[in-house]
């Protein structure tokens, strides 16, 4: 049976001689050390007996490891980021993490509270932006809240932190995002051949990225799941492709209707060099990727207003990647069944689906059978 003992700590001896105070100690259940400095020895012998009591009655709770924050965020790194999708997402992390440490400066994991999240968060804040004259953009702190939501639900699991404390609100998590407009992605389609790249497969950069864009457009699938997509998990005669678990956020397999997007790939998949088994193969760099469509956008026309008062860059008026998959929702909520939305864009939440339902409400005019541009209509038609 395990037993409390009362003793004097060697350290309180050397200071204070006979007059050092009493402690408490015993270990828990799991075999963890406890102990606590009570006073005069007749009472630490007398919380002895009580503690001895309750270690008998199993009534002593065992509370989360006591682990310093640098050992937590060492093992987290090692174990648990490897697993990541991608090398960006990767180094995201790490440099969240990096930062709320010298923030906040956390000693162990189980100090981390509401209110020191709130203490990062008021210092995230007023630090410099990107841009010149900006300070960081809220959604960026919310970005970083999620690496340290995510980081705490694993030491939650780790059993070093009893429960993950309640996230901030950041204003600011609303921000407008542009989605494609109809008349814009008809103008973009038309100017795929201004790509540069892909320059090493037997289709011309205009074929990939005319069929690239279709298929994020009829989809909604994220960047990372279209690089990531295989032929052999495509059909072209049933018109239906599958993202692999591994680059999804839901990390499961996720089944997409593709049927508008068919002609566009059946182009890239009868000329693909032997043995390549990516549909869309870019062996660039993610930001190669991203120039390539400012390029065709510039080629087109594209000049989106900024509305945000800051030094403008380029970009500030060209469309991303995930602003095709804004406009799936945008265009196709209320066309289809919300939960076949949620299927067809791969959320594991539909939380999330509701986010996207609620931005298309805001920017929808009238609008699955998936909603098809003229460059669309007309390969199908």
């Amino acid at each position: 049976m395990s037993k409390a003992w009362p003793y004097q700590a060697h350290r309180d001896k050397q200071k204070y001689g006979d007059k050092a105070p009493w402690s408490v100690g015993w270990r828990t259940p799991d075999g963890r050390k406890r102990s606590k400095k009570i006073g005069p020895k007749s009472m630490a012998v007398k919380y002895a007996r009580k503690k001895t009591g309750e270690l008998a009655a199993g009534l002593c709770r065992v509370g989360p490891e006591r682990v310093p924050w640098g050992r937590f965020r060492q093992e987290y790194e090692e174990m648990v980021l490897p697993k990541w999708r991608s090398d960006s997402s990767r180094r995201a992390a790490r440099d969240s993490l990096a930062l709320f440490e010298t923030l906040v400066k956390p000693t162990h994991v189980t100090q981390v509270d509401a209110r020191m999240l709130d203490r990062f968060v008021a210092k995230r804040l007023v630090m410099p932006g990107k841009k010149k004259g900006e300070t960081v953009s809220p959604e960026t702190v919310k970005k970083d809240l999620r690496t340290i939501r995510a980081a705490l639900s694993q030491a939650k699991r780790w059993k070093y932190l009893e429960a993950v404390p309640e996230m901030p609100v950041v204003e600011g998590y609303g921000k407008d995002k542009p989605f494609v407009t109809e008349e814009h992605f008809d103008a973009i389609m038309s100017h795929c051949d201004a790509a540069r790249l892909p320059d090493d497969q037997h289709f011309t950069a205009g074929e990939f990225w005319a069929a690239l864009l279709a298929t994020a457009w009829v989809t909604g699938m994220r960047k990372t799941a279209l690089i990531s997509l295989l032929w052999e998990d495509v059909d072209l005669d049933a018109g239906v492709a599958l993202s692999r678990h591994l680059s999804n956020k839901g990390k499961r397999d996720q089944r997409h209707q593709i049927a508008a997007a068919v002609p566009f790939l059946r182009v890239l998949h009868a000329v693909r060099r032997p043995g390549e088994a990516r549909v869309f193969p870019w062996n660039a760099s993610e930001r190669s990727l991203d120039r390539d469509l400012a390029r065709i956008q510039k080629a087109a026309g594209i000049h989106l207003p900024c509305r945000e008062d800051h030094e403008h860059t380029p970009q500030c008026h060209l469309y991303g990647l995930h602003a095709f998959r804004y406009a799936h929702a945008t265009y196709n909520f209320g066309r289809v069944p919300d939960r076949d939305l949620q299927q067809q864009m791969g959320h594991q939440s539909f939380a999330t689906t509701q986010r996207y339902i609620k931005y298309a409400e805001d920017h929808q005019q009238k609008a699955y059978d998936v909603y098809l541009p003229r460059s669309l209509k007309m390969k199908t038609g």
